[in-house]
């Protein structure tokens, strides 16, 4: 599993309830579960490769330095690759965490999708969902009637992963 965090100036109050959050997930995780950390900002950053020592994931979690814009896009496509040509165990994953959505990237939306995409393990449509839904926060602020558009996220979430299952 790779788990990606957002460490922009944005999350600097959230990264201590984050990082306990995680913690708790790899405690609770198969013993013979590999996880790295990602930490990313303007520049993401390989924290932690692949281990199942806790303390190793826990040093790498407190990394913080909670500053700087989102490359969300760019984080995600470099864990994305690297957790298809590192990891040995066949059920790979790949969790993001953030507060926001991505300004800093060299990758588009679009270019981001089509490279996770090529892997066919349903990440582009999780961070499509991701995108998608953001912007119907904004819609939802600015009085477009949100309870319908919630309504039609979840159906379209529930579609991806029927599709994704059937790949």
């Amino acid at each position: 599993m790779g788990i990606v965090i957002d460490n922009s100036g944005s999350m600097r109050e959230k990264r201590a309830t984050v990082n306990e959050a995680v913690l708790d997930l790899i405690r609770a995780s198969n013993p013979a579960d590999e996880i790295f950390v990602v930490n990313f900002g303007t520049d993401f950053y390989l924290d932690q490769d692949f281990t199942s020592d806790t303390n190793l994931l826990r040093r790498a979690l407190q990394r913080v330095s909670a500053s700087g814009t989102t490359a969300l896009y760019d984080a995600v496509v470099a864990s994305d690759q690297h957790l298809t040509r590192a990891a040995r165990l066949s059920k790979k994953v790949l969790l993001v965490i953030t507060d926001g959505q991505d300004n800093a990237s060299q990758e588009t939306l679009r270019e981001a999708v089509a490279r996770l995409q090529q892997d066919k393990r349903g990440v582009a449509s999780l961070v499509h969902q991701f995108c998608w839904q953001s912007k119907i926060g904004s819609k939802a602020k600015t009085g477009a009637p949100a309870g319908a558009d919630q309504h039609k996220k979840w159906a379209v979430v529930r579609a991806k992963r029927r599709r994704t299952r059937e790949h």
